[in-house]
């Protein structure tokens, strides 16, 4: 030390000399070499003035890494380690003269919480613990500082653990628990020993309460399977570490001065602990046979739409055997979770592959009837995941008799039905679309024709204006949390109803404007894809009994002139006798062939 001290004799700046100092009674690890070398380097030096010379630089940061130091005017982004900090107080540079009273000192660590903790444990409480310090307070203040002190270090402690994913039950000081002690007096120890139960308590009930249906019952969650398997590992890991600290020999002290002053906390506490040691066996099981799914969860999440058919057997097989195996993952309240959660997967995977937005992109570009193939994929899909579970429902009720699955399967099904609901709302959706959009083509001939095109073009107008209502609602048409969905299709299909019906009085009229059977069917053909529709079908099942009467008499008309003529046929003059006979009867019975197959197809 004594080379460090000439060191800092050889710099004429007394603020610099007292930095010097500073840090070297920090990190006094450091070699004296690398040390003095340090801080007398131009560029350690450079940075140093620049702190104190510079108006808007108002930090310096030292750190000691690997055996050497550094120096800095700025954090980096993650802290490692020790750092002793200088801060100005104010901006501006700093004077020779009030150095001390312009700048504070402290170290800090990169994890402040432990830093902290320490701090609290190692200096704040042994000075508010010693009984000099507390000779002018009264018993209740003394008791109420104490008490406060021990909170927050039990705070920090657990806010400790959960900074890690993990269960850290707080520890009272050692004074405290040791029998031998002779600190304080023996009922202030046992009610902060039993302060320390209670919070034990809360700590574990917390853990033991979680359950994975808690995260389907959030809104919006909607967790897939790999949550559970999650959920499982993660209680697992938090019961098993709250199992070693009660077995940890500081706690067993807690516990054992608790039972000799006959604190009446010690017996639901040992309760307490057989149901950690029950529900650690319990989580630590389901883990165990949930991993062999792990692979399959994570298919089911990453895998193409149309390959996710051939995950469904291999998963639910997987299942069964987990139900057959597990000692405790084999109740209907676990079913049911997991099957919820891989359908949730499943419908998060149906709207990234048929979102709302990419549908009605698609009836933008005119892909509609591609759309509409998708659709029908989607529920071809989820329709297979369904049979396949009743399929190995089967197969589990027959190979255990004794613990079936009986679960009802609106429980199992709640949110992929709902889901399968709405796709068959946006199929009828997308299905009227191409179907109405055949209008805009749509020429009636007849003495009406013009008037009756017209009324056809303004349908489809009309129509047009009905999509562009519904594409612009703010929100994923595929979204069931979208409630809102409901009242806006319902608006589009009353509207779709009146426009039926006005489709309807026109099939109509122009059916009555035709004059033959074959301007009938040719009629009937322009709005092919349309007469499905209920309300046109109605209007057209008045006609149905005139189009017979109409194709009855040519029927007749027909036979008359093969009776008139099949002696004497009418023959071209290119074709011989008997050719040209057939020919002509050939034309006789495709005039009444096609009419019937027209009529059989509108049944």
């Amino acid at each position: 030390m004594a080379d460090n001290a000439e060191a800092a004799d050889e710099i004429s700046d007394i603020r610099i000399k007292w930095i010097y100092r500073q840090v070297e009674n920090t990190f006094k690890n450091v070699k004296i070499e690398k040390f003095q070398k340090f801080m007398t380097s131009e560029e350690s030096l450079g940075i140093i003035y620049q702190f104190l010379d510079t108006s808007d630089v108002r930090t310096l940061l030292f750190n000691e890494s690997s055996g050497s130091v550094s120096v800095s005017i700025s954090a980096p982004a993650r802290l490692k380690g020790v750092y002793l900090y200088f801060l100005k107080l104010q901006p501006g540079a700093v004077s020779k003269q009030d150095y001390l009273n312009e700048i504070t000192v402290g170290d800090m660590s990169g994890e402040p919480l432990v830093h902290m903790a320490k701090t609290m444990q190692e200096v704040y409480l042994p000075l508010l613990s010693n009984p000099s310090n507390q000779e002018a307070w009264s018993e209740m203040v003394t008791k109420d500082v104490m008490e406060r002190m021990q909170n927050m270090l039990a705070a920090l402690q657990i806010t400790r653990g959960q900074c890690k994913g993990e269960v850290y039950l707080p520890l009272p000081p050692e004074k405290d628990i040791s029998s031998e002690s002779k600190f304080g007096n023996p009922k202030d120890r046992v009610h902060v020993l039993e302060g320390c139960l209670i919070t034990w308590t809360k700590q574990i009930k917390n853990v033991l309460k979680q359950d994975p249906e808690m995260l389907l019952n959030q809104d919006q969650a909607h967790p897939g399977p790999l949550s559970e398997l999650e959920f499982w590992g993660a209680k697992a890991s938090n019961l098993n570490s709250i199992f070693n600290q009660l077995q940890g020999e500081r706690i067993r002290k807690v516990l054992r001065f608790l039972d000799q002053s006959k604190s009446t906390y010690n017996l639901p506490f040992a309760k307490l602990c057989k149901e950690v040691f029950h529900a650690r066996a319990e989580a630590n099981d389901n883990y165990k046979f949930l991993r062999p799914l792990e692979d399959w969860f994570s298919r089911l999440e990453t895998e193409t739409f149309r390959q996710l058919t051939d995950i469904f057997r291999p998963m639910m097989h997987l299942i069964l055997a987990v139900w057959k195996g597990s000692s405790f993952y084999n109740t209907p309240a676990r079913l049911v979770v997991l099957v919820r959660e891989v359908c949730n997967s499943l419908i998060r995977q149906s709207c990234n592959y048929t979102g709302g937005k990419k549908i009605f992109e698609m009836i933008d570009s005119e892909e509609t009837p591609k759309v509409v193939e998708m659709l029908r994929l989607t529920l071809r899909v989820c329709g297979t995941f369904k049979s396949t579970y009743f399929d190995y429902k089967a197969k589990a009720n027959a190979e255990d008799p004794n613990n079936q699955w009986r679960v009802q399967n609106n429980a199992l099904f709640v949110r992929l039905d709902a889901f399968l609901d709405r796709c068959h709302d946006l199929l009828e959706l997308t299905q009227t679309i191409v179907q109405f959009s055949m209008l805009a083509k749509i020429e009636i001939g007849g003495t009406k024709g013009k008037t009756l095109t017209t009324s056809v073009h303004q349908i489809h107008a009309d129509f047009v204006a009905a999509v562009e209502t519904i594409q612009s609602v703010g929100y994923d048409v595929m979204d069931l949390d979208a409630k809102e969905f409901d009242d806006d299709f319902y608006e589009f299909r009353a509207r779709i109803k009146e426009l039926e019906r006005r489709l309807g009085s026109v099939v109509t009229q122009g059916f009555d404007d035709c004059s033959s059977v074959t301007g009938h069917f040719k009629l009937l053909d322009s709005f092919e894809g349309l007469l499905e529709r209920p309300l046109v079908q109605d209007e057209l099942e008045k006609k149905h009994s005139v189009l017979i009467e109409a194709y009855s008499r040519d029927l007749q008309a027909v036979q008359q002139m093969f009776m008139d003529s099949r002696d004497d046929p009418p023959i071209t003059s290119n074709l011989p006798p008997t050719a040209g006979a057939l020919g002509w009867c050939h034309g006789l019975k495709e005039r009444v062939q096609q009419p019937m197959q027209k009529l059989k197809s509108l049944n």
